[in-house]
């Protein structure tokens, strides 16, 4: 670990144009973003490799969402997303069958009345 560490900090000098020292939120960003990735490389899951580097979150909190936010309403947001996603999904197919209908409609009525316009077919429909 300090041996990863020292590689950042030496990457991160080199970064800057004039090598000055890494500020401690450069740092901590780069150690830990490296740490994980590096986790994530031998094989350990993205969550669990967070948890490993920055430890548990609080009971009732969850860190780099904000404040407000926890797992259950992480999880309402997700159900909800799916209702809308299906309700969508309806709302379209019944578009596209209505749509048809009207297809249906002006070719019957344009079959019955031969003398109709397109336009007096169009203002019935």
């Amino acid at each position: 670990m300090v041996y990863l560490k020292a590689i950042v900090l030496k990457s991160q000098r080199e970064s800057k144009e004039n090598h000055e020292e890494p500020t401690r939120a450069e740092m901590f960003t780069a150690t830990r973003t490296n740490e994980i990735q590096h986790r994530i490389e031998a094989g350990e899951d993205d969550e669990d490799a967070f948890i490993s580097v920055l430890g548990k979150d609080q009971p009732g909190r969850l860190r780099c969402y904000g404040g407000g936010i926890t797992k259950s309403s992480l999880k309402k947001d997700v159900a909800v997303h799916q209702v809308q996603v299906e309700y969508d999904k309806k709302v379209l197919s019944l578009q596209n069958q209505m749509h048809s209908m009207q297809g249906i409609l002006k070719m019957v009525l344009q079959q019955l009345n031969p003398g109709m316009t397109d336009e007096d077919v169009a203002a019935l429909v």
